[in-house]
């Protein structure tokens, strides 16, 4: 007997013993595994139950072990943590904050009792752990992994600020300052705030670049070496955008997974960056960062960069031939070369080499999902070979395509994030008919970003209410419509 998980919903066969329950008590709740059961009562167990009464009951074994003077085991303090975690994780965002407050106030207290002082550092531990967790000496007691000329630097105000202003302003953030001095970010905050740099006129530290924005900058300089523009306003204002190459008509934006949220930022944001640069002649590509910690997506999105600024090498289609392949035998191309990876189709119309046979470029071709049965056919992928820009590919293919398979109608896409529409110029006749949105979710509790999830839309939107996951929209996509005429 079929039955759907009363908590993940994934539909599973039932045992004999819960065929038997199901017959007595159908409205009883039944899951297929001891997880989903575990997490379902777990949740079912913390729903009404007061924060303050179980920090109570805490504090109360505390008192009780203390004047019994029995020492808990490591083991034992990480299960009781976990125990009165598990009760706060399904607190709202405001709930959360009220909780941090009250633990700020009672640490506080309580190094006011033992220390005799609010704000008591144990710098030895802290020197202990910071070796344990980063392999490398604390600068406040050890500066052994620091140049004589770096400790001169970081020990002179002036130096210090000369050092910063050294950095091109592009650059000037605390992951490089950090990373050329040989010290950690945490550390070079410090000196920054205790130098009282962050307010001045001259310094300009850029706050806002994280660690993956500064390796996207370091990456485009390596491959390119005309002029960079970085974080400027004077292009789209009053918008920034992140980097813009004016030879190549070229902008790029990095976004962050938290601070590109629905929490942050109108869902049209990117859509409308996209639409002021189009109007200007600029073509937008969005690194969105969960794309670029991606170890399959990553090289694409390289590549991406890489064809928009003319690096990539050359090949002319009237030198390749064409061929029909199966979708199924397209996967692993797809896979490597689109940054949606494969979808399954009805057939791939290739450009392959005349002697290796190598594909150089694939359009994947399947029944339309668009328009729920209003047209014929839709381009689901396309993709040409990582490290090639096949001059005249997409219009062959689909020349092939239209005389070969004589369609009524077909559905075209173009990927709004990273391309503008420059191959519709090849293919005559295509209308457009809108710009769909999507987009991804992003838990707050572990920093993961997930695809929409629409067999757990009630449970995902329960936690968007709880300020716990928040969407990140992408630019959209546009959607062409070829008709036989």
């Amino acid at each position: 007997m079929k039955y759907k998980c009363d908590w993940c919903q994934k539909e599973f066969e039932m045992t004999i013993n819960q065929i038997r329950n199901y017959n007595k008590d159908p409205n009883k709740k039944y899951f297929c595994c001891l997880s989903c059961s575990g997490k379902y009562y777990a949740k079912k167990s913390h729903e009404g139950k007061s924060i303050q009464k179980e920090q109570e009951r805490r504090d109360k074994i505390s008192k009780t072990l203390k004047a019994k003077e029995i020492k808990l085991s490591e083991e034992e303090k990480k299960k009781r943590t976990e125990r009165l975690n598990s009760y706060w994780k399904y607190l709202d965002k405001k709930a959360r904050s009220e909780r941090n407050k009250k633990n700020a106030i009672k640490a506080k207290e309580t190094k006011l009792k033992r220390y005799g002082n609010e704000n008591y550092n144990n710098s030895l531990q802290i020197g202990i752990t910071y070796r344990k967790n980063n392999n490398i000496n604390n600068p406040a007691h050890n500066w052994d992994h620091i140049t004589p000329e770096h400790l001169k630097i970081i020990r002179d105000k002036e130096l210090f600020k000369q050092f910063i202003l050294n950095i091109p302003l592009e650059d000037r953030c605390i992951y490089t300052i950090a990373k050329k001095l040989n010290i950690s970010r945490s550390y070079c905050s410090t000196l920054i705030n205790e130098y009282n740099l962050y307010n001045d006129s001259e310094i300009k530290i850029h706050r806002n670049l994280s660690q993956p924005q500064i390796e996207l900058q370091e990456y485009i300089k390596t491959i390119y070496k005309g002029q960079i523009i970085i974080n400027t306003k004077k292009i789209i204002t009053p918008y920034e955008l992140d980097i813009y190459i004016p030879e190549k008509q070229l902008a790029i934006e990095f976004n962050g997974n938290y601070y590109h949220t629905t929490n942050n930022i109108d869902k049209k944001a990117h859509y409308n960056k996209s639409k002021l640069c189009e109007e200007r002649g600029i073509r937008l590509i969005h690194i969105f960062e969960y794309e670029w910690d991606d170890e399959r997506q990553r090289p694409i999105l390289e590549n991406i960069i890489k064809s928009a600024l003319g690096i990539n090498k050359t090949i002319y289609a009237r030198k390749l031939n064409i061929i029909v392949k199966e979708s199924k035998e397209m996967k692993e191309f797809f896979n490597k070369n689109n940054i949606q990876g494969f979808r399954g189709g009805k057939f791939a119309i290739c450009l392959i080499d005349k002697i290796t046979k190598e594909v150089y470029m694939s359009y994947l071709f399947g029944d339309a999902f668009f328009g729920k049965g209003k047209y014929e056919y839709e381009v689901i992928r396309g993709a040409t070979k990582l490290g090639y820009n096949v001059v005249g590919g997409a219009s062959k293919i689909w020349k092939y395509f239209i005389k070969t398979y004589k369609p009524e109608s077909c559905v075209y896409y173009i990927d709004y994030n990273y391309f503008n529409g420059n191959s519709l110029k090849n293919l005559a006749d295509m209308k457009y008919i809108k710009t769909q949105f999507s987009f991804k979710n992003y838990f707050v509790n572990n920093g993961k970003v997930k695809n929409r999830d629409p067999m757990h839309h009630k449970e995902i939107k329960q936690l968007q209410e709880q300020g716990l996951v928040y969407p990140i929209y992408n630019a959209g996509t546009k959607v062409y419509v070829w008709e036989n005429k």
